[in-house]
């Protein structure tokens, strides 16, 4: 049971990723920017890494 929960959210988690890739693929052309694709996925990196340890650590300070 617990695997399904697990890749039911991944799958979740990657439909997400792909519809936000084809809307920055579809907005860079739109607008003849190339190579956005590459620094949305810098910019969710950055993200990742310095936001959500953070985010984390607000939980734990508050007790949830």
């Amino acid at each position: 049971m617990l695997m399904a929960c697990i890749l039911l959210s991944n799958i979740g988690a990657s439909i997400t990723e792909v519809a936000t890739d084809a809307l920055v693929a579809e907005y860079g052309q739109k607008h003849r920017i190339g190579g956005l694709q590459s620094y949305a996925s810098m910019a969710l990196a950055i993200d990742t890494k310095y936001t959500r340890p953070l985010q984390v650590s607000k939980k734990v300070l508050i007790g949830l």
